[in-house]
C-alpha cells in the first residue's frame, strides 16, 4: 500500500501530533530520517514508522514493539486523518511492518551491531541512542552485580543488632524495624546495589535513616555518603527528613548517644541529581562522568521513580566501581516524564539483580489509630489494583472503610480519609466553580496566607527581619497543608484555568479590570532550575510586598530550610508561575495534609491509574477527587503501557550467565 503525502493528511498528521502532546518538531525529524532513505518509492511509510518510533519515546517509552501490527495499528487509528479518503490503520500498519522485516529501509533502520539511525532487534525499533543508553546501563550494572559486597554480612548484622537496642524515636514512640524494613536495610548495607520500593507509610525515610547509622558503625565517614534526589523540592524534602531525623535522634539519645550516631551530624545536605553530578547550564554538560567519577562512595537517591534512562545511565557512570548504590522510590506512582521506567523495570527483573530488590508492603498508615490515613490507603490500593468500588476495603484488613462520596455542594463534605464528590452530567463547570469557592474560603483565607496579601514586609539593608521571617515561615508551613492538583496545564479543568480562577478572588476589587500577573501573597511555582538564586524546578515560593527607602516592591520569598530567602520578581521573568494548584506530574517528591484532585470534563489518554494513584498517595489526612463517574471509570482501567527493554536484558543476561 502506498502512502501520498496530501496536503490533507500532513495537516492532518500535524494536528493529532499537536494533540498527543508531543512536540512540534517530531514530524520534521521524522522526515528528515525518511529522506536518508533517497528515492524510496516507500519513503512515506518510513516517515509514519519514523514518526511513530518519536511519538512511543516521548510519551515514555524507549522502543516501539513490531512483533506484529497491533501495537501501531493503535496509534495510527488517532494519527491518521478520517477525511473523505480515510486510510486503513490496520493495513498501513501491517505494512510498515512487513517492510522493516524484509529490510526495506538499509540506509536507516539496521540490525544487531550496525550503526544506523534506527534499529530493529528482538521485534522492536530502537534510535541508537535509547539502545546504547539501555546496553551502556545494564552492561554497569551487571559489572556491579559481580563485583559482589563490599560488606562482611556479620558485621553488618551486628550493626543491625545495635540498632535495635537503640531505636529511633518518633514523639515517645520507638521506632522498630520491621522484618522488611531490616532486610532493607541489610541489603543496601551489603551493596553495591540496593533497589528498594515501598507506597506511602512504608517507612522509606526511617529506613534510610537505619542505613546511615548501619554505615557509620561500618566505618563509612559522612562525608563518603551523597543523598540526593530528581528536583530541588524532593531534595530539600530529603534533606529536611534525615538531617532533621539525626538531629532528633541524637538530641533524644542525650549523654548515651553512641559515637557512630553522633558523626552523622556531619551529614552534608542533599542536592538534585544535575548538581550532584556538577551540571554546568553554560556548556551543557557534566563535571563527573566515568572519566571523573564522583568521590563518595555511598550514593543515596531517593524519589527514583522519576528519574529517566538517560538520567540514570549517566549517574552509573559517575559511580565508581566499588562504590554503592541506594535507589528509593514508589515504583506503582508515575514514571519519569522522559523516556524509560527504570525503577519499575529494576523491580521486576529477575535473575541476579532480584536479591538487591525490596518491596516494602507494610504500611504504618494502616494504624487503626490513623483511620484517615488507613481510609486514603485503602483507596490508593484498590485503585493500583485497577478496581472500583464502594466501600474501599484495605488489603489485609476485613472489615470495609467507608469513604464520602457526596456531591461538591454537600454540606458534609469532609477533610479526612477519601472522598469523591461527583459532579452531575450537564452541570460539571458551575459544579466544579462551587467546590473551588469552597476550597478557597477553607485554604486561601485563611489568617496565615492573607496575612501575605495584606502586609508589606519592611527590609532592612535588602533583608526581612527575623520576626518577619518567621511569620513568612507560618506562612510557608500553612501552604504546604493543602494543594490542587489538576491533569494538566490545559483545559477548563488545567492549573491555567484554576490557577486564574483564584488569582481573579485574590485580585482587589479595584485590579479585577486589568491584567494584573501576580499579587502579594499568592504561592508561585519555579518552572525551571535557577543554579545562580540556588531555586529549582518545581520549588514553590510566595509572592510578598516589601518596603525600604520609601519605596515598596515586589519580590518572591523562598523557604530554604536554613532560612526565607527573597528575591526580586523580575529575577525569575517568566520562569514562575502561580501555584493555587499545579500538575499531579509537578506535585511528586510532595507531601500534603489535604489534597483535591480535579478530573477532566471528559476522558483523557494521560488520565491513568499511575496518575490517580500518584495524586492520591501525596495526601496524609484527606484526599478528595472532584469529577465524573465515568471519566474515574476511565482512569482507573487505563495503565501507562511503556515498552523498555532493561528488566529484559537483565533477565536474559542472568539467563545466559
Amino acid at each position: 500500500m502506498s502512502i501520498e503525502p496530501t496536503e490533507s493528511l500532513m495537516n492532518g498528521l500535524a494536528e493529532r501530533v499537536s494533540e498527543l502532546n508531543v512536540d512540534p518538531p517530531a514530524m520534521a525529524l521524522a522526515w528528515e530520517l525518511a529522506r536518508l532513505q533517497s528515492g524510496d518509492p516507500h519513503a512515506n511509510e518510513l516517515f509514519l514508522l519514523a514518526l511513530l518510533l518519536i511519538i512511543a519515546q516521548q510519551q515514555g517509552s524507549t522502543r516501539l514493539p513490531l512483533a506484529d501490527s497491533g501495537a501501531i495499528a493503535e496509534t495510527l487509528r488517532v494519527l491518521l486523518p478520517n477525511d473523505d479518503a480515510p486510510l486503513d490503520a490496520e493495513e498501513v500498519a501491517r505494512t510498515i511492518v512487513k517492510r522493516v522485516h524484509e529490510g526495506a529501509w538499509p540506509l536507516v533502520v539496521g540490525r544487531d551491531g550496525d550503526f544506523k539511525p534506527l534499529l530493529f532487534l528482538d521485534g522492536h525499533l530502537y534510535s541508537q541512542r535509547m539502545h546504547a543508553l539501555e546496553l551502556s546501563f545494564t552492561n554497569i550494572l551487571n559489572r556491579w552485580l559481580e563485583t559482589g559486597s563490599p560488606q562482611e554480612s556479620d558485621r553488618i548484622d551486628q550493626a543491625i543488632g545495635e540498632l535495635e537496642r537503640a531505636p529511633i524515636v518518633a514523639g515517645e514512640t520507638p521506632m522498630t524495624l520491621t522484618a522488611e524494613q531490616t532486610k532493607a536495610v541489610a541489603v543496601a548495607a551489603r551493596g553495591p546495589l540496593a533497589i528498594i520500593s515501598g507506597g506511602p507509610g512504608t517507612g522509606k525515610t526511617t529506613i534510610v535513616l537505619s542505613i546511615l547509622r548501619v554505615l557509620s558503625r561500618l566505618g563509612i565517614e559522612p562525608t563518603e555518603v551523597a543523598l540526593a534526589a530528581p528536583t530541588g523540592k524532593a531534595a530539600n524534602r530529603l534533606e529536611s527528613s534525615i538531617l532533621g531525623g539525626i538531629k532528633g535522634l541524637v538530641k533524644v539519645q542525650g549523654a548515651s548517644a553512641s559515637d557512630a550516631d553522633v558523626k552523622l551530624l556531619g551529614m552534608t545536605g542533599a542536592s538534585t541529581l544535575h548538581r550532584l553530578l556538577g551540571y554546568s547550564p553554560r556548556t551543557g554538560r557534566y563535571l563527573h562522568h566515568e572519566q571523573n567519577q564522583l568521590r563518595e562512595s555511598v550514593i543515596i537517591v531517593d524519589e527514583a521513580s522519576m528519574v529517566d534512562l538517560a538520567m540514570m545511565e549517566r549517574l552509573a557512570k559517575a559511580i565508581r566501581r566499588n562504590a554503592c548504590l541506594l535507589l528509593l522510590g514508589d515504583a506503582d506512582q508515575l514514571p519519569s516524564v522522559a523516556a524509560g521506567a527504570a525503577l519499575r523495570d529494576l523491580t521486576s527483573a529477575s535473575g541476579s539483580i532480584a536479591k538487591h530488590v525490596v518491596r516494602l508492603r507494610e504500611s504504618h498508615r494502616m494504624k487503626r489509630e490513623d483511620p484517615a490515613g488507613r481510609e486514603i490507603l485503602g483507596a490508593a490500593q484498590q485503585i493500583n489494583r485497577g478496581e472500583f468500588a464502594y466501600p474501599f476495603t484495605v488489603l489485609d484488613e476485613s472489615s470495609p472503610i467507608p469513604p464520602h462520596v457526596a456531591g461538591p455542594r454537600d454540606g458534609e463534605w469532609r477533610l479526612a480519609g477519601f472522598n469523591f464528590l461527583e459532579t452531575p452530567s450537564g452541570d460539571e463547570q458551575s459544579t466544579l466553580n462551587t467546590f473551588l469557592e469552597r476550597w478557597h474560603e477553607r485554604f486561601h483565607l485563611d489568617p496565615q496566607l492573607t496575612k501575605g496579601r495584606d502586609e508589606a514586609f519592611p527590609l532592612a539593608e535588602g533583608s526581612l527581619t527575623p520576626e518577619d521571617s518567621a511569620t513568612l515561615r507560618q506562612l510557608f508551613t500553612h501552604l504546604g497543608t493543602f494543594r490542587l492538583l489538576c491533569l494538566t496545564r490545559v483545559f477548563p479543568t488545567g492549573t491555567a484555568t484554576i490557577n486564574e480562577f483564584f488569582h481573579q478572588r485574590w485580585s482587589p476589587p479595584e485590579q479585577r479590570t486589568r491584567r494584573v500577573t501576580f499579587h502579594p501573597g499568592e504561592p508561585i511555582m519555579m518552572l525551571e532550575n535557577d543554579y545562580e538564586h540556588g531555586v529549582f524546578n518545581g520549588d514553590v515560593g510566595v509572592v510578598i510586598r516589601t518596603r525600604e527607602h520609601g519605596a515598596t516592591r515586589l519580590m518572591v520569598a523562598f523557604d530554604k530550610l536554613a532560612e526565607v530567602a527573597i528575591y526580586p520578581i523580575d529575577a525569575f521573568a517568566d520562569r514562575i508561575d502561580l501555584a493555587f494548584a499545579v500538575t499531579i506530574h509537578k506535585s511528586q517528591g510532595s507531601e500534603f495534609d489535604h489534597v483535591g484532585i480535579v478530573l477532566p470534563l471528559t476522558d483523557l489518554p494521560l488520565l491513568s491509574r499511575e496518575m490517580l494513584y500518584t495524586g492520591i498517595t501525596r495526601s496524609r489526612t484527606s484526599a478528595t477527587v472532584i469529577g465524573g463517574r465515568e471519566v474515574f471509570h476511565q482512569g482507573i482501567a487505563r495503565r501507562i503501557v511503556r515498552s523498555t527493554g532493561i528488566a529484559e536484558r537483565l533477565s536474559n543476561d542472568a539467563a545466559a550467565s
